[in-house]
């Protein structure tokens, strides 16, 4: 490996040769290598990766006590690994099914899985929100605000400790939202499929990234580019919900009852229903409390509230 185009050998030379200079050469390395650190987005991503690992472990040290939610995703871990899917299952499983597997591959107990899950989404959050601002905005002057102002949200401070679905969807979110990106720009199928299968595991941890997956996608109209060519890129970044309604179409036709099982039994269908309930029984609620004499108009006032 040739070292005479770094920058510490540079310096050496120079002091060899001159044999003097102005204050004390450490500090003059030192201020070298601070500078490469920081310039570096290598040695940036890398710093700041394992300074939230650290805040993690530290948060995690100083909280043992669970959160509520913690308990229903340890409690489906725990009967999946008992019981497989005839086990009484939460309403989002793939996250603690996610735990239980990296706790069997670890030799962990689950609890320890899910802190290392959320650990790592932590800790990658910021590097891809970086990512995405370098994306949009070319150059890596600004990066290390982005890199520092991610970092520094409440939303990723107060809550490292705690068992949740939350740093999940925020990291395959933008983990979708990057490759989107990079997909409106190099208009590959690779990446088109890339940033599809990101928003599908967000949707795993959240109902939210449905609505991602349309509204993002919509985006790509408003490239500066011909209209045949936007709707082309349009279609190449839903191809993968277009397969799964073909091939869902075609499995109705022959199993018709299954997909109707299936279908009761997916996340969607749950929160629509509960959606469903709840609208019914603040309904319920107006009309007794509110309007005695006519109720009516209950889901009026509940919508136009």
């Amino acid at each position: 490996m040739d070292f005479r185009n770094n920058d510490l050998y540079a310096f050496g030379a120079r002091q060899r040769i001159s044999g003097s200079g102005s204050g004390c050469p450490t500090d003059k390395l030192t201020r070298i290598i601070m500078q490469k650190v920081i310039t570096d987005q290598k040695y940036m991503y890398t710093g700041v990766f394992f300074l939230g690992i650290l805040v993690s472990v530290f948060a995690i040290m100083n909280d043992p006590i669970i959160n509520k939610d913690a308990y229903h995703y340890l409690k489906t871990a725990e009967n999946f690994n008992a019981f497989g899917f005839n086990s009484d299952l939460h309403k989002w499983p793939f996250y603690p099914m996610m735990a239980l597997a990296l706790s069997k591959l670890l030799v962990v107990e689950i609890k320890t899985a899910f802190l290392i899950i959320n650990t790592f989404f932590y800790a990658a959050i910021p590097l891809l929100f970086a990512k995405i601002y370098s994306r949009i905005i070319p150059g890596s002057q600004h990066v290390k605000w982005a890199l520092l102002i991610c970092f520094s949200l409440p939303l990723l401070s107060d809550q490292r400790s705690d068992i949740m679905r939350d740093p999940g969807f925020l990291f395959f979110s933008l983990l979708a939202l990057f490759f989107l990106i990079h997909f409106a720009r190099t208009h590959q199928w690779r990446d088109a499929v890339y940033w599809q299968f990101s928003i599908i595991l967000a949707f795993f941890f959240r109902f939210e990234g449905v609505i991602w997956w349309g509204a993002l996608s919509l985006g790509l109209f408003f490239l500066d580019s011909p209209l045949k060519q936007r709707f082309k890129l349009w279609l190449q970044s839903i191809c993968v919900w277009l397969a799964f309604l073909v091939v869902l179409m075609v499995m109705s036709l022959t199993k018709f009852e299954l997909i109707l099982a299936l279908i009761e039994k997916f996340p969607v269908t749950i929160y629509l229903k509960k959606i469903q309930q709840a609208y019914l029984l603040k309904t319920d609620i107006i009309a007794q409390q509110v309007l005695v004499f006519d109720d009516d108009y209950a889901s009026l006032v509940l919508i136009s509230a």
